[in-house]
C-alpha cells in the first residue's frame, strides 16, 4: 500500500522546477525520509472509492496555485489552481 500526501508545491522563479520540501534530518540526526515537510501537507479526507482508486477531498478550499499528490519515493503528480 503507497502512502500519499496532497501537497502544496513549490516553484523557482521562472516557473520551470517544481519541488515539494521533504523532511530533513535535524542536526542530532533526526528522521531520514522521503515524506513531505509538515507545512507543505495540505489536509484531506482521502477515501478508496473501488480498488485501486482513491478520492483525496482537501478540507478546506485550495487557494490559487501549484499542488500535487505526492507518493513515497518521490513520484508527484502536480496540477494547479487558477483564479
Amino acid at each position: 500500500e503507497e502512502r500519499v500526501w496532497l501537497v502544496a508545491v513549490e516553484q523557482d522563479d521562472d516557473d520551470q522546477d517544481r519541488s515539494v520540501p521533504l523532511v530533513s534530518a535535524g542536526p542530532w540526526g533526526g528522521r531520514v525520509a522521503d515524506e513531505p515537510d509538515e507545512d507543505a501537507i495540505v489536509e484531506c479526507d482521502v477515501k478508496q472509492e473501488q480498488p485501486g482508486l482513491w478520492r483525496l477531498t482537501p478540507r478546506k478550499e485550495l487557494k490559487p496555485g501549484e499542488y500535487g499528490v505526492y507518493v513515497v519515493g518521490g513520484m508527484l503528480h502536480d496540477f494547479g489552481i487558477d483564479k
